[in-house]
C-alpha cells in the first residue's frame, strides 16, 4: 500500500565543523518553502527550549503568511497539545499536526486525540510517529474516537523504523478504507498532491 510520510528531519545541519557537509545538508525555511514540493515547517519547542504558548502567535502568523502547515513535536512541557488549541482556533487556515501519537511526558496515551476533538476548527491532526503507536489498540482507539481523517503517516526517521510504522499501520484492526486515508489519503488531500 502507498504511503505519505509526513515526518521526516530537515533545517540547519551542524555538527560544529562549518564544513561542507553541513551547508549541503541545510537548508533556511525560507528556501525550503521556496520548492514547490516543500509545504510545511516543523517545530519542536521543547528541543529548541521555548514555550509554544510564548511564540505561537509569532509561528502561526509566518505560516499563515508562507501557506505551509505546521507539524509540531507535542507531548512535552512546552509543546503540550492542550497549548495549541488557542493557536489552532485563532489561525484557523492554517493546518497543524501534532506529532507522535500518544506521546506525553506524564503517561497520557490521549492528548492529542482530546485536543483535536476540543478544538473548533478541523485545521488539527496527529501524525502517528511515536513508539507509542505499538501500543495494541492506540490506533485502533484514535479511528473510534476522532475518525480516520484527522490522521497522518508519519515515521519520526530516521529515528524509527519506516516500514515498522507503516505496518502498525497496515496492520491495524481497522477498515482498508481507513488505512488508505491514514497512510497517504489525508496527506495526499492536505499537499493537495494530485500525484504520488
Amino acid at each position: 500500500m502507498k504511503a505519505i510520510d509526513v515526518h521526516g528531519h530537515f533545517g540547519r545541519y551542524d555538527r560544529g565543523s562549518n564544513g561542507l557537509d553541513d551547508r549541503m545538508m541545510s537548508g533556511s525555511i525560507e528556501s525550503l518553502l521556496a520548492h514547490p514540493r516543500c509545504k510545511g515547517i516543523k517545530i519542536h519547542p521543547t528541543e529548541h527550549t521555548y514555550e509554544i504558548r510564548d511564540y505561537g502567535d509569532e509561528i502561526f502568523e509566518f505560516a499563515a503568511h508562507q501557506k505551509a502547515i505546521i507539524i509540531s513535536h507535542s507531548g512535552c512541557p512546552g509543546s503540550f497539545p492542550e497549548d495549541f488549541i488557542c493557536f489552532a482556533d485563532r489561525y484557523s487556515n492554517v493546518s497543524v499536526i501534532l506529532a507522535h501519537l500518544g506521546n506525553s511526558a506524564d503517561g497520557k496515551l490521549s492528548r492529542q486525540v482530546y485536543v483535536v476533538k476540543r478544538a473548533e476548527n478541523r485545521n488539527l491532526y496527529i501524525d502517528t510517529s511515536s513508539a507509542k503507536s505499538v501500543h495494541s489498540g492506540l490506533i485502533e482507539w484514535a479511528v473510534s474516537e476522532v475518525g480516520a481523517e484527522r490522521l497522518l503517516f508519519g515515521t519520526d526517521t530516521p529515528l524509527y523504523f519506516a516500514a515498522s510504522q507503516k505496518a502498525r499501520i497496515e496492520y491495524a484492526e481497522i477498515g482498508e478504507e481507513a488505512k488508505r486515508v491514514i497512510l497517504f489519503g489525508n496527506a495526499m488531500r492536505m499537499l493537495h498532491e494530485s500525484d504520488i
